[in-house]
């Protein structure tokens, strides 16, 4: 009996490195992204106009200070109206 108990745990075992293998050798799917345009208006700020394009999935801070780095940004408290922010965000993909 303790020879049969040991070659199903080295089977289950076996099976779940192979499965964990696969999972690592797997590549994630690449996420289709999209890229908006925004000009700036008086009194907008980076975060007001990242929230305006955000889904509940996105981490506004986050992105917000991707949009800083990607667009240059050093002072966010100096941003201009006129300014065209370039925001790069994965598309949302509808079930619909």
């Amino acid at each position: 009996m303790r020879k049969i108990g040991a070659a199903l745990y080295g089977l289950v075992a076996g099976v779940n490195i192979l499965l964990g293998a696969y999972i690592l050798a797997t590549p994630a799917p690449e996420k289709e992204m999209v890229t908006y345009e925004i000009e700036v208006e008086s009194g907008d700020t980076v975060y007001d106009i990242v929230s305006r394009i955000a889904t509940a999935d996105d981490d506004v801070n986050e992105l917000s200070w991707q949009v800083l780095q990607d667009n240059h940004i050093e002072d966010c408290a100096n941003l201009r109206p006129g300014t065209v922010l370039t925001i790069t965000v994965p598309r949302v993909i509808s079930d619909k």
